[in-house]
């Protein structure tokens, strides 16, 4: 993975009371749906896979913007649907020197 994930929020991934799915919870600066758990582990080669999770009622439709900035870049994730009606992007794995890029794509830059 090289910086395509950084690029892709850089510009695209918006969202605002117009964006379907947006219940408010993102705060107008970082301007992107946050993830309710964020998790990152450690697997083969020094690469690091990464799972950002949305639940409740709008989890869906913002794990659904994400899902379309990252097929748009041909970022490779996986899409699951958890058994406490969560949606995880499960992403990598991702090179050590990426995580913070990817990492701060779901969150914001100020890492």
């Amino acid at each position: 993975m090289d910086d395509r994930i950084a690029r892709l929020y850089a510009f695209g991934g918006r969202a605002g009371p117009t964006t379907p799915g947006y219940d408010g919870c993102v705060s107008r600066e970082l301007a992107r749906p946050i993830p309710d758990k964020l998790s990152i582990w450690p697997v083969e080669g020094g690469r690091f896979g990464l799972d950002a999770t949305f639940t409740g009622s709008s989890g869906f439709a913002r794990a659904h913007l994400h899902e379309r900035l990252l097929t748009a870049e041909d970022i490779r994730y996986q899409l699951r649907q958890e058994l406490d009606d969560a949606w995880t992007l499960r992403l990598g794995p991702v090179a050590a020197a990426d995580v913070g890029a990817a990492v701060g794509a779901f969150i914001g830059d100020g890492l």
